[in-house]
């Protein structure tokens, strides 16, 4: 039983950290005005995620880091 509660913990946190990248690139992507499934789209997700794996957890910090890189 304490398994499958922890599993369930697990799937929950994972898909909120899923849906806060998601809504990161949304909104990079319509700020650059890149569509959705395209490239640039693409380049914008592995960068939000190898900001957030390397320790930037907020919004804002993500948004401000991705957005200097591009400078």
């Amino acid at each position: 039983m304490m398994g499958k509660q922890l599993q369930q913990r697990y799937m929950r946190a994972t898909d909120e950290k899923s849906s806060f990248l998601r809504g990161v690139c949304k909104k990079l992507r319509r700020e650059y005005g890149y569509p959705a499934g395209s490239e640039q789209a693409m380049g914008i997700a592995n960068e939000i995620l190898a900001l957030f794996e390397s320790g930037l957890t907020d919004e804002e910090s993500l948004l401000d880091a991705y957005r200097r890189g591009k400078v």
